[in-house]
């Protein structure tokens, strides 16, 4: 039998009490209430600016467009990048039922990026599924847990139902690079809704694009406008 830690605060409770909070990223005794001690906070590789994922240049907070793509644009707004000790705290967010983290990175991209994304107003977000098994053995979905907080934050639309996986494939994480392109191919499909808003899709991590790329692709055929997409870390 499974437990949803995600969804029982109860259960959650009761675990911090019989076992003291540590901390996600080194394992040391921490009080905080994302699981995330100060020392840890310390190193992470804060990302300045959000780039595009068509050339990979930074683009300039002030600004929601790619200087050399133009119209072209597709900006990636994330936290940080793919290093430790974020590594390890994503890991447990994503496959351990550890939610906490979520509300920092929530608070911590709404922070960041929400002048810029209210260029974009009004928006809706929509988090990258999970095939239907993959999520029901999880218990959760994290890019949709990331994004409910983010969508409380923001005070903006949250669309679960828009996008969903047909396929099932291996993990992106699990295979090389050049491999990952053809993984994920035609695994997304789009649910017909009324949504006239701009799309932001959001990930967990985006290591090659290929993912959000897809799931772009997708909703543009089936006429939706993605203006960018959100992450947690990066490791392009």
């Amino acid at each position: 039998m499974r437990f949803n830690i995600a969804n029982d605060s109860w259960l959650s409770g009761m675990i911090d009490f019989i076992f003291p909070p540590l901390c996600l990223g080194c394992g040391s005794y921490s009080e905080d209430n994302y699981s995330i001690c100060g020392e840890c906070r310390k190193l992470f590789d804060r990302q300045e600016n959000p780039f595009c994922l068509n050339c990979l240049k930074e683009i300039s907070l002030g600004d929601s467009l790619c200087k050399s793509c133009g119209d072209d644009s597709f900006s990636l707004y994330t936290f940080a990048s793919y290093r430790l000790p974020l590594t390890e705290i994503i890991k447990q967010f994503k496959f351990k039922g550890i939610t906490k983290p979520s509300y920092y990175f929530a608070e911590e991209i709404a922070e960041k990026y929400g002048t810029i994304f209210s260029k974009y107003e009004p928006f809706v977000l929509v988090p990258v599924p999970l095939y239907i098994s993959r999520e029901n053995y999880r218990g959760y979905n994290q890019s949709t847990v990331l994004s409910k907080h983010l969508a409380n934050i923001l005070d903006v639309e949250l669309n679960t139902k828009l996008l969903k996986r047909i396929k099932k494939r291996k993990p992106q994480s699990q295979l090389p690079h050049k491999k990952r392109k053809a993984n994920i191919r035609n695994v997304f499909d789009v649910v017909k809704s009324d949504i006239q808003s701009n799309i932001l899709i959001v990930d967990d991590v985006v290591t090659t694009g290929q993912t959000v790329y897809e799931a772009k692709k997708i909703l543009n055929i089936a006429g939706y406008k993605v203006v960018g997409a959100v992450a947690i870390a990066h490791a392009l």
